[in-house]
């Protein structure tokens, strides 16, 4: 296996401002990254095509910064729960990272209290855990199709927050 550098330090620090990065680490960065790839004998895919597009998306600025938080639809009877909490509402970091927050209330259990688009969705099933205003615990059920359901709990002030990688 070749010697890849092991002086990370420009291209892993956290970058507070664009003109914060230097062309240099960011080439080195790429080389590395298409000397890895080359290495392993893998051909062009997807995943090394995204790969390259975040890393152009690095270099310009233009994918510097994640989304900003989107406030979800609630479905059904399911309402935010308000009292300076956070409102249901979700983002996709520059990663492919989901971030779902929520302090909802006044649903019916085993039925979405929202949905997320297509390319905020988990590849299948997933499960996470929050808690109740009355510490009752609470499974949360996100699906391939997009809902996000409290599948068990106390609907009185059901919270959680969670990340998951879209599919």
């Amino acid at each position: 296996m070749a010697n890849y550098p092991t002086d990370t330090t420009d291209v892993t620090r956290p970058i507070d401002d664009v003109d914060d990065v230097d062309a240099a680490s960011i080439d080195n960065l790429c080389d590395t990254v298409d000397a890895i790839v080359d290495e392993l004998g893998a051909t062009p895919s997807d995943t090394e095509t995204d790969v390259a597009d975040r890393l152009d998306g690095i270099e310009d600025g233009s994918r510097m910064v994640s989304e900003d938080w989107i406030a979800a639809s609630l479905e059904g009877t399911w309402v935010n729960e308000g009292g300076g909490r956070v409102i249901a509402e979700y983002y996709k970091d520059i990663f492919g990272t989901v971030h779902v927050r929520a302090s909802i209330e006044s649903g019916t259990i085993n039925s979405n209290a929202f949905s997320l688009p297509a390319g905020y969705r988990p590849s299948g099933t997933a499960t996470f855990a929050g808690a109740s205003a009355t510490s009752v615990p609470t499974r949360i059920d996100v699906f391939s199709t997009g809902g996000v359901r409290p599948v068990y709990g106390d609907t009185n002030g059901i919270r959680f927050g969670f990340s998951f990688r879209a599919a």
